[in-house]
């Protein structure tokens, strides 16, 4: 396809109501999950791959760059006002795409940027300083996790591996084990002790990759999205191999993105080359396992 699409983000004041997406074709859509169309729509500068609402539903951060053939602006992050979409505020630490966005969980005072340089970039939500970067590592940041406590940070890169640092100086645990029984305020990345079950035992099926995750908090699932189009749901936790999982159907292609509204009874999955957004109603999990 021409574009390509990526991310998509929840409204939490209208749990029910509303998602968000963006791609390589410079805009950023605003959709009614019960209507299935958009209700609002901007324009940006460039390619974008990264979007998180604000708590309070006020404002969307948005990071710029993912587009190959245009990169001025790769690393830039723009405020966007929810009710207009006019940018209120731009910068640029990064001079990299940036690859995911997530607002702290003590209610949103901080805002974590990963990039594919190798850092995330955690500024004050309000005034936009930047507080922390850290520890560069050599691999892209593909996502990334607070924990509950908004002390520590999870992520994973392009290269399979799963990494922690500390929320306050940046800095790397080298013990993962110490981190091991943490709870986390959301669970986007791929790899990790509670998700390690969405990847097969099977040596033949490991050519098919786990894209991506996401889990729903209160009915504690787990939804996964694959690069062969195929969307999964699973108990959470799931540190089994080969656990039981039911699987949504219409899927073709790549899955870029799944994510669950804040009521946790839908699902809405992205088609990263053919542009497909896929809702899925979660009536009973597993009610009708694969496996």
């Amino acid at each position: 396809s021409e574009f390509e699409t990526r991310n998509k983000g929840k409204k939490k004041t209208q749990p029910a109501a509303k998602r968000s997406n963006l791609g390589d074709d410079c805009v950023v859509r605003i959709w009614s999950l019960r209507g299935r169309q958009v209700v609002k729509k901007a324009r940006l500068d460039c390619a974008s791959r990264a979007l998180a609402w604000s708590p309070d539903g006020s404002k969307l951060c948005v990071g710029l760059g993912g587009d190959s053939t245009a990169m001025m602006k790769d690393g830039t992050y723009v405020i966007l006002d929810a009710g207009k979409l006019e940018v209120t505020h731009e910068d640029r630490k990064s001079k990299m795409w940036i690859t995911d966005i997530k607002y702290s969980p003590n209610g949103g005072k901080l805002v974590g940027m990963s990039s594919a340089d190798g850092r995330i970039y955690i500024h004050d939500s309000d005034n936009y300083e930047l507080k922390v970067v850290t520890q560069k590592v050599q691999q892209t940041i593909v996502a990334f996790d607070w924990d509950s406590a908004g002390e520590h940070l999870q992520c994973t890169t392009d290269d399979f591996r799963l990494l922690f640092f500390t929320a306050a100086d940046g800095k790397a645990v080298t013990s993962n084990a110490k981190l091991r029984d943490t709870k986390w305020a959301t669970q986007t990345c791929t790899l990790g002790w509670n998700v390690q079950g969405v990847w097969p035992k099977d040596d033949a099926a490991k050519m098919v990759n786990v894209s991506t995750v996401d889990r729903a908090e209160k009915r504690s699932v787990l939804a996964c999205g694959k690069d062969d189009g195929s969307v999964r749901v699973y108990n959470y936790p799931t540190q089994v191999k080969d656990m039981k999982y039911s699987e949504g159907q219409g899927g073709s292609n790549f899955v870029s993105s799944v994510r669950f509204n804040c009521n946790e009874d839908t699902i809405v999955s992205m088609g990263a080359n053919n542009r497909v957004i896929m809702q899925y109603k979660l009536v009973e999990p597993l009610a009708n396992a694969n496996k």
